[in-house]
């Protein structure tokens, strides 16, 4: 995601609850969307019909802007066959809130993070320990980017989109209508990177429900599949105790 997105989607954030602080007490956010959601523009505007080609800055403009009007979801990613699976809860408001759990497992509620290491949870310090200044970077770094990463989409030419079909989610259950829009031709994703397949399925909203993409990395082939769903609605972020 562009670092130049407004990530922070406040008219549309509503915070049931951030509390904590004591040493004794958990923190918790709960947020969701405001309403009903309102399609961006650069999504209305995209042009999605079977056959239609749509450039890759424009598209990730709409999934950008679609995830922050959404403000908070749900995703289920995959690396592989042995990269093991993460499931994410999140929000995109202000302040900011993953819960990660399966093969890696961390809480980020705005500045403050709880990363699981070997032996327990430790909390973030930039002044502490190795583990906890490693959480600290945690919270310091993630952004809307750990959801979907659009930003080398931006240079990666045309996409073509297919015709609508239905698509089933590991957790977000059927996905009627969903269209895919596949990249054209390979790209370079950094240095290293060279994507060779990358298809984003939207939904009748427009928003993205799936993200599949293949390359290579340093020569070796690496795949894996986002899934996206509860876009919208109320979560509950807390602190491991």
């Amino acid at each position: 995601m562009r670092r130049t997105a407004a990530v922070l989607a406040l008219a549309l954030l509503t915070l049931a609850g951030c509390t904590g602080g004591e040493d004794d007490e958990p923190v918790t956010l709960t947020a969701q969307r405001d309403g009903a959601y309102a399609q961006p523009a650069s999504c209305t505007g995209l042009g999605v019909e079977a056959g239609a080609r749509v450039k890759g800055a424009d598209l990730a403009t709409c999934v950008d802007e679609s995830l922050e009007a959404h403000v908070t979801g749900r995703q289920t990613l995959s690396a592989g066959q042995d990269g093991g699976v993460v499931n994410v809860t999140y929000s995109l408001g202000d302040p900011k809130g993953y819960e990660s759990g399966g093969s890696q497992d961390f809480v980020v509620i705005g500045d403050q993070a709880w990363l699981r290491v070997e032996g327990g949870w430790v909390e973030s310090d930039p002044d502490g320990e190795k583990d906890q200044q490693l959480a600290a970077q945690l919270a310091a770094g993630l952004t809307g980017d750990f959801v979907v990463r659009t930003d080398s989409m931006a240079d990666s030419g045309t996409w073509r989109v297919g015709r609508p079909r239905t698509i089933e989610l590991r957790q977000g259950g059927t996905v009627e209508d969903a269209w895919p829009v596949s990249v054209s031709a390979p790209y370079a994703a950094g240095e290293t990177t060279r994507v060779t397949r990358h298809v984003v399925w939207l939904d009748r909203t427009l928003s993205p429900v799936k993200v599949e993409l293949d390359a290579t990395v340093d020569g070796s082939a690496a795949q894996s599949v986002a899934e996206m769903y509860d876009l919208g609605e109320k979560i509950t972020i807390t602190s491991p105790q």
